[in-house]
């Protein structure tokens, strides 16, 4: 039969195991949210970004991403060393920052792959296989800013356009191609123009 001191003890170890249990628990659901948060905002971000073209998406969908990352404390969130069961306590943080090293590294992967994304939005890879230089074509600011290497993005088109232009001008006018555009980058102005 137990003792009072093993009977003690055995409610601490259940104690200490139901309060690790919910720690756990917490730090995953944190884990997850910043995910879904990081996700979201880089969303509406890259989304808000393509006023300004491929680059401003890239800038966008960063900013909103490593933002989200910066305001919620995700890694923070620990299990905490009991006395009874410290060694374990030990093993599932260490899995919680392996996993928030891998998350990590998984956002600077992303980020590589939306820069080389914005490039190609841009036009740039198509101007590589034209004859252009990888450096030519890679300090050329048109791969970055405008959509196709020829293609206005939104703010340059409404810098140019009548006062009344709408962003269904904007979306109309790209409609048109990038061909009629190409002699000399035609003014959006001229675009709106020939409209009315």
């Amino acid at each position: 039969m137990a003792t009072y001191a093993e009977a003690l003890l055995k409610k601490d170890v259940t104690t200490e195991r139901l309060s690790e249990e919910r720690e756990l628990q917490r730090a995953e659901r944190a884990r997850e949210k910043q995910s879904r948060s990081q996700k979201i905002w880089g969303t509406i971000g890259s989304i808000v970004g393509l006023a300004f073209g491929p680059a401003g998406s890239f800038v966008g969908k960063q900013i909103g991403k490593y933002g989200a990352d910066f305001f919620n404390d995700a890694e923070t969130k620990k299990v905490s060393e009991g006395k009874f069961l410290a060694s374990q306590s030990k093993e599932i943080n260490k899995q919680l920052s392996q996993y928030d090293k891998t998350e990590n590294i998984s956002n600077l992967v992303g980020t590589g792959t939306d820069l080389l994304t914005t490039f190609a939005m841009g036009g740039g890879f198509e101007a590589i296989k034209g004859g252009e230089s990888v450096a030519g074509a890679v300090s050329n600011p048109d791969y970055w800013t405008k959509f196709g290497g020829d293609t206005p993005n939104m703010y340059q088109f409404f810098k140019g356009a009548d006062k009344g232009a709408t962003v269904g001008d904007y979306f109309s006018f790209l409609k048109q191609g990038s061909s009629e555009l190409n002699p000399v980058q035609m003014d959006a102005v001229e675009v709106i123009g020939s409209k009315s």
